[in-house]
């Protein structure tokens, strides 16, 4: 189990750390992970 999915069950711990909800989390997730594949970098910064 991932860290996300370990947070994700817990809905308190989670709104803490993000400041949304589940749902609202889910609903910005595509929006991110279309943002990070077009910068071609990795989350570290380097060229990917």
């Amino acid at each position: 189990m991932t860290s996300f999915e370990k947070t994700a069950c817990k809905p308190t711990e989670l709104l803490s750390m993000t400041g949304y909800t589940l749902g609202e989390f889910n609903a910005l997730l595509p929006s991110f992970e279309e943002a990070l594949l077009e910068c071609n970098k990795t989350l570290e910064g380097k060229k990917g």
